[in-house]
């Protein structure tokens, strides 16, 4: 936006003929409770009902927060989370 204001100072002979491709970064959306992240907010809701669905506890538990997981996979990345400082 500040390139295309700026070349409007220069004239209609200065400014680009074809627009600017937007940029491709794709918005994430992370799971508040767990830190998942997922390329859409109606995958984020799906996901977000899983937390809220009350089953038996896991037999991974963090030892730092108690949180449990049904995979050891899910422990491991929730230790990285810890070790990174996000929770």
């Amino acid at each position: 936006k500040a390139l295309i204001a700026h070349q409007r100072t220069h004239g209609p002979a200065a400014r680009p003929s074809t627009p600017v491709a937007p940029t491709t970064t794709q918005p994430t959306f992370p799971c508040p409770d767990c830190g998942k992240t997922f390329g859409q907010a109606a995958s984020l809701r799906r996901h977000r009902q899983a937390h809220e669905i009350q089953t038996p506890p896991g037999p991974f538990a963090c030892t730092e927060c108690g949180q449990d997981f049904a995979q050891e996979a899910g422990l491991h990345q929730h230790y990285i989370r810890h070790a990174r400082g996000e929770l």
